[in-house]
């Protein structure tokens, strides 16, 4: 699991997933390499728009991740660095679109993402039990946005304007002790023995 608090000039955004975040750390060459060909061909001109919208898309996430002065946290388990380790799976882009990626890509990014300097990492102590597919919530000031993967049917997107529901996910979110979590030098250490099958 990852909950990651960013605070900005607008207030506390919560970001809680099932899989480590790795929108940050993917190159143009790893979605080049991973996006479906039998969906988009290669000779096709509708790839190159396509990989043109998911550069967009993930050069705007790598741009907040760069401004974000070091002030975001990331509450992760242990289970959902497995997860991703095991599956090269992740939640941010749709399953559909993609190849799992390799066991060295997937290594090397849970390496980069235990040694970046805007990642401030926690790992909980106790367990959380990971949801049957795959899951992302963002709260917002203002807003609540959700996305979930249907087993069998792909990914569901749910935008929610209630702030009674946003009160509820900001407690929870902020419910989390200092007893309940690794200290960042705890919590990257362990992101690298995962990474390395030491653990």
């Amino acid at each position: 699991m990852i909950l990651k608090r960013n605070r900005n000039k607008d207030g506390i955004e919560y970001f809680y997933a099932s899989q480590p975040c790795i929108i940050p750390l993917l190159t143009k060459e790893v979605i080049k390499r991973h996006l479906r060909t039998e969906l988009f061909p290669q000779e096709k001109e509708e790839r190159k728009g396509v990989l043109k919208n998911i550069y967009n898309y993930i050069g705007a996430i790598q741009a907040r991740y760069q401004n974000s002065n070091n002030n975001q946290i990331n509450y992760l388990s242990e289970s959902g660095v497995r997860y991703f380790m095991e599956t090269g799976r992740f939640a941010e882009v749709p399953l559909e679109l993609y190849s799992p990626l390799t066991e060295e890509e997937r290594k090397e990014m849970v390496l980069r993402l235990a040694d970046s300097p805007t990642f401030s990492a926690r790992i909980l102590k106790y367990e959380l039990t990971p949801p049957e597919g795959m899951l992302c919530l963002e709260v917002m000031d203002k807003s609540l946005f959700l996305e979930f993967l249907v087993p069998g049917k792909g990914m569901c997107f749910l935008y929610v304007n209630e702030p009674g529901i946003l009160m509820a996910f900001r407690r929870f979110f902020g419910g989390f002790s200092k007893d309940e979590v690794y200290s960042e030098a705890e919590s990257r250490e362990i992101l690298r023995m995962i990474a390395q099958g030491k653990m």
